[in-house]
């Protein structure tokens, strides 16, 4: 019997802001989060056993996403230092004689993960590298149906493919006890880290155990970056607003007289649209959530339970929305992402992605474009970013945080965790964790009264 091994025990160190608080395969996009939608993936060919490999720190929360799919059980660990240990402590769950191993951080098209699936241990499923660049991932040249070769981070043309998915025996165990600390084969001058990777082991297997390749033609996803989760949000409102062909109301919703819809709405239960909301485009709609008095919505837009929107707001084309957010008074969501819990108000302008729990104040806004046209080079870890798939200018705000009347958040702006952008602050760059930016005003102080005019 094959089952399945979902590897989710990392940190996140290159997703800052959203680095700080849980698991990035717990992040939402389009109205799951990155793991239910990979497991709801799968659940469309296959019931067989899933194990989610996670680190202890997040075993709760995971393990509560889990249980909304039957057959799927998380394995918290203490620590990873790499994926090949990860694996390992998936394949001592197993029963079976091999199994297909997914990273829980990325998402695949179902149709590319059941070609997989069908295939005899040991495969790997691939995509053309493309516009990418080597450089960026851990990638594979593949020839005749095989893979010949893998490098990591590589500068040149030497790699054809990225690397998504496995079907591997559980012998391969061997190979993963022994990968190597440092990736082989590296050209002179990279450098890589110390850390035990499953791509190292299977480098180091191919000479003796041929893998084959399945080349894929889907959606692929690799969220390794916050810019990443927003291309993936965009695809998926994309794809599932695409897949709607009738308007369904579930129960206890309606849609009233006074809205206009152009499109095709499905709205979960006890939802309301009201008077005067407009809808261009396909919408989707959690539960217990009322969208009122003259809302617009400018294009295809998912939206979670226990939501209001009202009051003139406008959603642009792309925009999802999570659980229990607020966006009222004229607020304006122009393109991107909001988790859980954030609350938008008063002529509010905003475009990116905003972390949960987090309250933006009266007239907050965003800078949409720079001054010279062009696109904020990001930086991750110190190393520029060469593109960031046409995100590069959005505004990151990090999970618990606050802005206040009047803030001013310039294009590109990566804002962390448990942080406060005060009144009047003009923010660039990035704001680490838990940082409280307030401006200090110089006032001038001169007599005023009636004689200035003229008495």
């Amino acid at each position: 019997m094959r089952e399945i091994v979902i590897l989710a025990a990392g940190t996140g160190t290159k997703m800052f802001p959203y680095d700080e608080v849980g698991s990035k395969t717990l992040r939402k996009a389009a109205g799951d989060t990155i793991l239910g939608h990979m497991l709801r993936n799968l659940r469309s060919f296959t019931a067989a056993p899933v194990h989610v490999v996670t680190l202890r720190t997040y075993f709760g929360a995971v393990s509560r996403a889990c249980a909304a799919f039957p057959g799927v059980t998380a394995h918290g660990i203490d620590r990873s230092d790499g994926t090949a240990q990860s694996l390992l402590a998936g394949f001592s769950c197993l029963v079976g004689e091999d199994a297909m191993v997914l990273y829980g951080d990325t998402w695949i098209d179902p149709r590319d993960l059941q070609r997989l699936w069908e295939q005899p241990a040991p495969a790997a499923l691939v995509y053309p590298l493309g516009r990418e660049r080597a450089a960026d991932w851990i990638c594979a040249t593949a020839a005749d149906g095989r893979l010949s070769s893998i490098g990591a981070h590589h500068r040149g043309n030497g790699m054809t493919h990225r690397l998504a998915a496995y079907v591997l025996p559980v012998t391969f165990s061997g190979q993963l006890v022994m990968a190597p600390e440092y990736f082989p084969g590296m050209k002179v001058g990279e450098g890589a880290p110390r850390e035990p990777y499953l791509e190292a082991a299977l480098s180091c297997a191919l000479p003796e155990m041929p893998v084959a390749c399945v080349e894929g033609s889907g959606g692929y996803f690799d969220v390794d970056k916050p810019w990443h989760l927003l291309q993936l949000n965009e695809y998926l409102v994309h794809r599932l607003c695409g897949q709607l062909t009738e308007t369904s109301l579930g129960e206890g919703s309606a849609i009233s007289p006074a809205a206009s819809v152009n499109g095709f709405v499905r709205l979960g239960r006890n939802s309301y649209i009201g008077e005067r909301v407009r809808v261009d485009g396909n919408l989707i709609v959690g539960d217990d959530t009322v969208i009122d008095n003259g809302a617009i919505f400018a294009g295809d837009a998912v939206v979670g339970s226990g939501t209001r929107i009202a009051n003139y707001c406008q959603i642009y084309d792309g925009c999802s929305i999570g659980d229990h957010c607020i966006l009222d008074h004229a607020a304006e969501l122009i393109g991107g992402l909001l988790q859980d819990k954030v609350y938008l108000y008063h002529f509010c302008e905003f475009y990116g992605m905003i972390g949960s729990y987090t309250d933006l104040g009266a007239g907050t806004l965003c800078g949409t474009l720079r001054f010279d046209d062009n696109e904020t080079r990001q930086r991750v870890k110190g190393r520029g970013e060469p593109s960031c798939g046409g995100f590069g200018d959005a505004v990151y705000l990090g999970d618990y945080c606050r802005t206040g009347v009047g803030a001013l958040l310039m294009p590109g702006s990566l804002v962390g965790s448990y942080s406060v952008v005060g009144p009047g602050v003009l923010t660039r760059g990035t704001v680490p964790h838990r940082t409280c930016l307030m401006q200090e005003q110089q006032q001038i102080k001169t007599e005023w009264g009636e004689h200035k005019y003229g008495w």
